[in-house]
């Protein structure tokens, strides 16, 4: 089925290995599955991958995480996170927290993100806060964001902010 791997590369990407399956999909799935993952290395070095799942039937859309303890070698089985949205983005911030944001694809449409405990071990825990919710429509979303100099971080994502307008590029202050 369809699932997300890790490949490494140590020649500034020439040449790729394949390093570990960090999820697999039921056998027959042809949904997205597990898939648009970002990974995050955490202070005690474990690797973190916030996966987007979602298998056939299931469109809840909640956060998925695995975790590696082996440089990404072997995986834990993803576990569902209390968090609805997708993709992901995580940015350290200052504090030592984490920035977690992603596109809220329901009503009503935007993005939303949470500050997370560095081991990212109590996501459910953060609260969600609201960042956009004027979407037209569900298809935003894929935010990046990147620390300024003075802290904040600028989160850019693609955006419609009417149901029949045109997509464009966006972005938004966080402060902690």
């Amino acid at each position: 089925g369809v699932g997300a791997i890790m490949v490494v590369s140590d020649d500034g990407g020439r040449n790729w290995q394949y390093r570990g399956h960090v999820a697999r999909c039921p056998d027959g799935d042809t949904a997205f599955g597990y898939s648009e993952w970002v990974l995050h290395e955490t202070p005690s070095g474990r690797l973190v991958a916030f996966i987007r799942c979602q298998l056939r039937g299931d469109r809840t859309a909640y956060l998925h995480t695995a975790r590696s303890s082996d440089d990404g070698r072997s995986w834990s089985e993803p576990a569902s996170q209390p968090v609805w949205g997708y993709p992901h983005h995580v940015l350290s911030m200052p504090s030592g927290r984490l920035l977690l944001s992603y596109g809220y694809r329901r009503q009503p449409y935007g993005l939303r993100c949470r500050l997370i405990d560095a081991e990212c071990e109590r996501l459910g825990e953060a609260e969600e806060l609201i960042l956009r919710d004027d979407g037209g429509h569900w298809d935003l979303g894929y935010p990046h964001a990147a620390l300024l100099p003075d802290g904040r971080a600028l989160m850019v994502y693609y955006f419609c902010d009417r149901p029949d307008g045109q997509l464009y590029i966006a972005a938004s202050i966080v402060e902690e």
